[in-house]
């Protein structure tokens, strides 16, 4: 049997559900806000800018991890000697 999370709580502007109050609240923000107003997060690692300071957090820790940024240094790298092979 599959259960469907019940989500209560509807936006009135586009109709987006939500299962808490909270949720709605904040989302109720990004209709408020105009388009410029709501990008003001910059990330301090690439060219990314986000809406909300936990979206940022949560990007800084999921695409700039240490293994992730250890991962692209060795594929950097290895991108490098390739290409000196190349060459030579």
């Amino acid at each position: 049997m599959m259960h469907k999370k019940i989500k209560p709580h509807s936006c009135v502007v586009c109709g987006h559900s939500f299962t808490q109050s909270e949720h709605l609240k904040r989302h109720l923000q990004t209709h408020e806000e105009t388009k410029d107003d709501r990008r003001h997060h910059p990330c301090p690692l690439c060219d990314k800018v986000l809406s909300r300071k936990d979206k940022l957090k949560e990007h800084l820790a999921h695409t700039h991890s240490p293994e992730r940024e250890a991962a692209r240094r060795l594929e950097l790298e290895n991108a490098r000697v390739a290409t000196n092979f190349i060459i030579v």
